[in-house]
């Protein structure tokens, strides 16, 4: 899927294989120029009439054919649903950028660039329409202007198209190359140039004179400069770098204050205002931004980007912020009569703030990201680092990677959190205690904890994480892990042996967590390592996994009552090593063998047989059948497994192996059966 960023809920089908890749920012879909494409269902909000813009960045692997960026056209006879487009190439003009606009389905008037697309380079390629003329924008300047008397556009019941025209009527046009940023808006583009040197053709020489001008839905495209101003957005407008425009406040006031919902800011750098980007919103993309170096001066201020109230359904991604005074991000408010939800935090690389300057209170919050009483957000595959030495050693030092205050339901997954003094602290001074998710990061180097929680039960979700060493997170629970250390009420079993990325993953288990835990979480072909303990609990493997116990003598499954049939570990595929464990029965004696019929127990079918399943260095005990029990398996090995206190050692039901195959039982040894 190709998901719609914009909360219109457009989301893409793609088709043909177009895989994802690096784009011009984050990620984009590369299209083969074969039958790669994305369908998109028509909807109201692409149903559009009146101003109308179209963009995108593109990076065509060849220029010599017409090639679909973007369209919404259904050209299969009466009724002729044909509405805009937006091609590089087009009636013997290959490498220039062509754009049509319909008022009727089947007519259609068109435009063609003046400048030439080159090919294996990143353009970014704009039409629209005001309702009197057609304007097409090359990186950000107007490249041709023709009249467009019909003033209207046809509201199409086609799909919108990425990538191809109508190749179900052989009209195909794919794209060769790459296609990030798509965008259709309902407005038209202004252009912002403060010398009219990069652009002398602008319509504005300061940013805030287009936002005055500009209406919601508009787009203001910023060229290279200095903008010394403390920039009020009060419209709905998507405002965006044609390469990196410096916003600089002055130190005089916020360097961008935003006051409504759904705005769309990115490719600035912003510094020296007393926050970078402030205020209360909702729907709104902050991205591609530096952000650094803004300060307290007011106090309660000196923050990368500051949403204080009640913020909702916000994306903050792509943005590098450091070095300012206080927080690099924050969502939230003072209190839970506001609660922010639904906001993403994510691929910002986030360092060194809370330098605290101008120290004018109420505190330094030396925070890379803080939720105050905000719920069920999203921090993901974030780098955050250098948040310590808040208080000079050995005063309590409060400094944080990541700060969820008063805040619940949240994930934070997939981040980098180190050289912090908490990776992330936890803390809810006025609210009821909920869960927060903190699964499958790279939490290593950090000085105080890798996760610090200040409150008491339910514990943290801290489980499949990096701690920066195997054995696991420093905690007085696991005997012997040098990773980060975790305060008390964090459950941190199963975690991760590597860092995240690495894949097949490796996850270990100690008694503080179950083995089915990992199981679940696991991939096919992943490893357990199952640490020194007694687990009670019965395994069910319907993947191809290796199970491994550090030393049968200490490492013990204690098989629990479920019912007839019981057994300590089921096996469901093909492909599962068990090894390294003592599986005991449930309720067993010195004198009797325990409820439990079987330790190990595969049982596939005649249409579906299992094979490669190895069982080898364990200890089964107290077990009122077998040891193991296989049916249905072929080419399996069981080895080097001690048998004591059951009626069988390995049974095996049939049929048999299937012709070629085989199941060896090897050395093992045995105790007397009682």
């Amino acid at each position: 899927m190709a998901y719609d960023s914009s909360g219109n809920g457009n989301h893409g089908t793609v088709y043909g294989g177009a895989i994802w890749t690096d784009g011009k920012i984050g990620k984009a879909l590369e299209f083969d120029g074969i039958n790669d494409y994305v369908n998109v269902p028509d909807s109201n909000s692409l149903d559009i009439t009146g101003k109308i813009t179209l963009e995108a960045w593109i990076y065509p692997y060849t220029v010599t054919t017409m090639q679909v960026i973007v369209q919404k056209y259904n050209y299969s006879g009466p009724p002729y649903n044909g509405a805009y487009y937006l091609e590089v190439g087009g009636y013997g003009y290959n490498n220039k950028v062509l754009f049509g606009l319909s008022h009727n389905g089947y007519n259609f008037y068109y435009i063609l660039s003046n400048t030439n697309i080159a090919a294996n380079t990143w353009t970014h390629v704009a039409a629209t329409s005001n309702g009197t003329h057609m304007i097409i924008y090359i990186n950000g300047i107007k490249d041709k202007v023709a009249t467009y008397s019909p003033g209207v556009i046809y509201a199409s019941a086609a799909p919108l198209r990425i990538g191809c025209f109508l190749p179900e009527l052989g009209v195909s046009r794919f794209f060769d190359g790459v296609i990030d940023e798509v965008r259709v808006s309902s407005g038209t583009i202004w252009t912002v140039d403060d010398d009219r040197v990069q652009c002398p053709n602008a319509d504005f020489t300061s940013i805030q004179a287009a936002v005055n001008i500009a209406s919601p839905d508009d787009t203001i495209i910023v060229h290279d400069g200095t903008y010394n101003e403390n920039l009020v957005v009060n419209k709905a407008l998507t405002i965006k770098a044609a390469s990196k425009p410096i916003i600089d406040g002055g130190a005089a006031g916020d360097c961008i204050s935003v006051s409504v919902n759904n705005v769309f800011i990115s490719g600035f750098e912003i510094r020296n205002g007393y926050n970078g980007i402030s205020g209360q919103t909702s729907g709104s993309t902050f991205s591609n931004n530096i952000i650094h170096d803004n300060l307290n001066i007011p106090g309660s201020a000196g923050v990368g980007i500051l949403l204080w109230g009640d913020n909702d359904n916000n994306i903050v991604t792509g943005n590098e912020i450091y070095n300012n005074d206080r927080q690099g991000i924050f969502i939230g408010y003072g209190d839970d009569s506001k609660i922010s939800t639904g906001n993403v935090i994510e691929n910002d690389v986030i360092y060194d703030n809370g330098l605290y300057r101008y120290a004018n209170g109420p505190d330094a919050s030396a925070y890379g990201i803080q939720l105050w009483c905000a719920d069920y957000n999203l921090i993901k595959n974030n780098e955050i680092y250098l948040h310590d030495d808040w208080f000079a050693y050995p005063e309590f030092d409060f400094a944080q990677g990541i700060y969820l205050c008063d805040a619940n339901g949240n994930t934070v997954v997939g981040n980098y959190l180190h050289d912090n003094n908490y990776g992330v602290g936890l803390w809810h001074p006025a609210r009821s205690i909920g869960n927060n998710y903190i699964n499958y990061n790279n939490i290593a180097g950090n000085t105080g904890y890798g996760v610090c929680t200040f409150d008491g039960l339910p514990a943290v979700d801290g489980r499949f994480n990096w701690w920066g060493d195997a054995s696991g997170p420093t905690h007085s629970s696991n005997t012997g892990g040098t990773g980060d250390s975790i305060s008390d009420n964090v459950d941190y079993s199963p975690w991760l042996g590597a860092t995240f990325a690495t894949t097949p993953r490796t996850y270990h288990v100690n008694p503080t967590g179950t083995i089915q835990e990992a199981i679940d979480e696991a991939s096919p072909d992943d490893t357990i390592i199952v640490h020194e303990g007694t687990y009670y609990e019965n395994l069910i493997v319907p993947k191809s996994l290796t199970i491994q116990g550090v030393d049968k003598e200490t490492v013990v499954l204690q098989a629990q009552p479920v019912g007839y049939g019981d057994k300590a570990i089921e096996i469901l595929a093909s492909d599962v090593t068990i090894s390294g464990f003592t599986i005991s029965g449930y309720a067993a004696t010195e004198t009797k063998p325990g409820s439990t019929y079987w330790g190990a127990y595969a049982y596939g079918s005649s249409s579906s047989r299992y094979s490669n399943i190895m069982v080898a260095n364990c200890i089964f005990t107290f077990l009122s059948q077998s040891g193991i029990q296989l049916g249905y398996v072929d080419g399996s090995l069981i080895a080097d497994n001690i048998f004591k206190r059951e009626t069988r050692l390995v049974w095996y039901d049939p049929p048999g192996p299937t012709p070629g195959s085989y199941i060896e039982v090897t050395r093992g040894g045995a105790g007397p059966a009682l």
